[in-house]
């Protein structure tokens, strides 16, 4: 293997979530942009198709630090969202530090071992929720790498809530290791620092915000939006559920959610669902709008137009460049707006949404516009929205341009 082969390794590719896969694909594309042309290895889910030539897929290394359960479909959420599972895939991590046991570990320890460089592309899975995928499986490849001289560069990275000590310590010790560590809010700076890792942290915004809509991408939008609303103004929502959602947070969650499409009503606007992840059960945003809307009255449910089919993250972001303002629980949506100029309100339901959400927010300086669902009322959020992002988005990108440039400095 000659060595302008790359590994970047994603947060969840395949798993549809945009945001991750908008991060991953603005790192492919800033390292090309920057260094000679090169080959990439990369991790994913078997439904994830690379938008880039020249790119091996690999499944996620994590996937060997299990044991007892069936390469299901649905496994790569059921891993990396379940903490439970957490013990055994440290333990497992352990005993393949010195060496591969298996064929998926033997094919991952080659390729890490005669890379250029490692680069983990931004994500949010260095926390307790996340901890068999984002701390143990990535605390096993920075191991490998760096135990071959090879250069480990963490960008764009969301770290923490850290809690579980074990999470602690392994995040401090896979840190340390890392040439160079980038995140995407101070709260993350902070966390890491709280770790005891001297390397220094640079903060810059989210990489999603590098992966812009194209003409086509655009287009597209557009000829959605004449389709479903014409010339009449529209709000966009993008709602989410996870595998520990309670009833009331449901049942909340649709009584602001038709509050909103009440209010655009009775302000002759439209409403579109626009979501970020169409993956299986909780994970699909499609099927949470359908649960929420079951509670409305007709005429709410009806006046909303929902994207059914699954588009890229550039066509996503053009979609809410077009919107009047965006009422989201989620990160990227979020990110995705404020980047086109989009008023966001940010509805979080704990303490993690609260750093994610309003991390997101001051990337575009923007402040106040995050609430706790609980103590939100439609009117409120309507209100909120009531401002206008002002954004120089290449400003932002040539912040995270140069922190890859000085990464390739050091390989």
């Amino acid at each position: 293997m000659i060595r302008n082969d790359w590994a970047v390794l994603s947060s969840a590719n395949g798993s549809t979530n945009l945001g991750d896969e908008s991060m991953w694909e603005a790192t492919v594309q800033e390292l090309r942009r920057l260094a000679r042309p090169v080959h990439v290895t990369s991790d994913s889910h078997p439904s994830f198709t690379s938008p880039f030539s020249d790119v091996s897929l690999l499944p996620f290394l994590h996937q060997t630090l299990r044991r007892g359960t069936a390469a299901l479909p649905h496994y790569l959420e059921r891993l990396l969202s379940y903490p439970r599972r957490s013990s055994l895939a440290f333990e497992l991590a352990e005993k393949l530090r010195t060496g591969p046991r298996d064929e998926l570990s033997r094919t991952w320890f080659e390729e890490l071992s005669n890379s250029a460089g490692v680069i983990f592309s931004g994500a949010g899975a260095i926390t307790d929720d996340y901890a068999p995928h984002g701390i143990a499986s990535w605390w096993l490849a920075t191991e490998w790498a760096h135990s071959s001289g090879v250069p480990v560069h963490f960008l764009g990275q969301g770290i923490g809530p850290l809690v579980d000590e074990r999470n602690r310590r392994y995040a401090a010790r896979m840190l340390r290791l890392a040439t160079t560590i980038n995140v995407r809010e101070e709260h993350s700076a902070e966390v890491v620092r709280g770790l005891g890792v001297d390397t220094t942290v640079s903060v810059t915004p989210d990489w999603a915000i590098v992966n812009r809509p194209e003409t086509n991408d655009r287009a597209i939008a557009s000829a959605q939006v004449d389709e479903w609303f014409g010339d009449t103004p529209f709000i966009a929502l993008s709602l989410h559920r996870r595998h520990s959602t309670s009833r009331k947070y449901l049942e909340n969650l649709s009584r602001l959610g038709q509050g909103l499409v009440d209010l655009a009503r009775a302000r002759g606007w439209g409403v579109a669902f626009i979501p970020n992840m169409t993956g299986s059960a909780y994970s699909d945003d499609r099927q949470t709008f359908d649960k929420l809307a079951a509670q409305w009255g007709a005429g709410s449910r009806q006046h909303v137009h929902v994207l059914r089919d699954q588009v890229g993250p550039r066509v996503t972001r053009a979609l809410l460049a077009e919107s009047a303002a965006l009422f989201t629980t989620r990160y990227h949506p979020m990110i995705f707006a404020l980047a086109e100029g989009t008023p966001t309100v940010g509805i979080s339901f704990d303490a993690y949404y609260d750093q994610k959400l309003i991390g997101a927010s001051g990337m575009f300086g923007v402040a106040g516009n995050v609430f706790r669902l609980e103590n939100l009322t439609a009117e409120e959020a309507m209100a909120a929205a009531a401002y206008s992002p002002d954004v120089d988005v290449v400003a932002l990108e040539e912040q995270n341009s140069a922190v890859l440039q000085r990464a390739l400095a050091t390989t």
